[in-house]
């Protein structure tokens, strides 16, 4: 970790994450300006802005294949104490969801689509170990129960490609209905319960049958209303009287906290990048990471910006070297 702070920044790397660099810059400065007048619910920004020197450019020549194979290992240390924990009741989420090593199942439900859209096209296995890889993955993303990740995991996977449509319709009606083999191991119904309460809200515009999760995000998204009610708001955010107006919705938590146009430099960046790595390897881990912004602020978590920061690096150098 210190080696990613103290190289010299690449300049080819800093002007392609200037938005990215422009944005979090003057978010830090409106912090930093509000925190003696103002309160937040939470101070877990800090994880992120810790993260942020990444996009300098100082990861440049970083040993990217390390980072996957040390994922990889890690991810078997994560699955068999998510099983024991599992399996003994032990789990820190009542839920009984599987969170790897982060504490957290939509963030560990990230770093898996990760390790299923990047690092494993990375590596020089061959096919079999490859589509073992793939299954484990895919079955810790359900055993999460985070509904996002999953969601997003089965556009990308099935959705975009038709031809594999059939094994992601057997795979979901044997987890959906719960067969007697797969009963042994699920760990609840959190996210089948999500699911169900989202489908209810989209086909009644009701609440009172949301899930606790779904009312949450819900709420949190009606903030974006204030900011039309006056200028004051739409420039500079501070809703709440907060200076930091965190939620379950990273886009929200941005336009809230700072503005809508300060906000839209943040969201330029997340296009340019999507549509940047169109056709490469890692476009969809980005079309991911702005789908699950939606409904998770993901780069609050702890280490999830580090991940990330250092994948939009990794793809402008091999973009540039290839």
């Amino acid at each position: 970790m210190i080696y990613i702070f103290i190289v010299k920044p690449n300049k080819y790397i800093f002007k392609k994450n200037i938005l990215a660099l422009g944005f979090f810059s003057i978010a830090l400065i409106l912090i930093l300006i509000r925190i003696p007048f103002f309160e937040s619910r939470d101070w877990l920004f800090i994880n992120n802005f810790l993260a942020v020197p990444i996009l300098m450019g100082s990861t440049a020549k970083f040993n990217f294949k390390a980072i996957d194979q040390t994922l990889l290992v890690s991810f078997f240390l994560w699955v068999s104490l998510d099983f024991y924990n599992l399996q003994n009741s032990n789990t820190i989420w009542g839920n009984k969801a599987f969170i790897g090593g982060v504490g957290n199942p939509s963030s560990y439900g990230l770093i898996l689509i990760y390790l299923y859209e990047v690092s494993i096209k990375n590596l020089s296995h061959n096919k079999i170990t490859k589509r073992v890889l793939k299954a484990l993955i895919f079955i810790n993303l359900i055993m999460t129960q985070a509904l996002m990740p999953i969601l997003i995991f089965l556009y990308l996977r099935f959705l975009r490609k038709g031809k594999q449509l059939f094994f992601v319709f057997i795979s979901s009606i044997i987890i959906i209905y719960n067969l007697e083999t797969v009963l042994f191991y699920m760990p609840g119904y959190h996210w089948k319960l999500k699911l169900e309460s989202l489908l209810f809200f989209l086909n009644s515009s009701d609440t009172l049958g949301s899930s606790a999760s779904i009312l949450t995000r819900i709420d949190f998204l009606e903030d974006l209303f204030i900011l039309f009610e006056n200028p004051k708001s739409f420039f500079i955010g501070n809703i709440n009287n907060s200076f930091y107006n965190s939620g379950d919705s990273q886009y929200v938590t941005y336009a809230t906290s700072f503005g809508v146009l300060l906000f839209l430099i943040f969201l330029c960046f997340i296009v340019k990048l999507v549509r940047d790595s169109y056709k490469t390897k890692y476009f969809n881990f980005f079309i991911a990471l702005s789908l699950i912004l939606v409904t998770n602020r993901i780069l609050d978590y702890w280490p999830i910006p580090i991940l990330i920061y250092l994948t939009i690096n990794r793809f402008y150098y091999e973009r540039r070297n290839s």
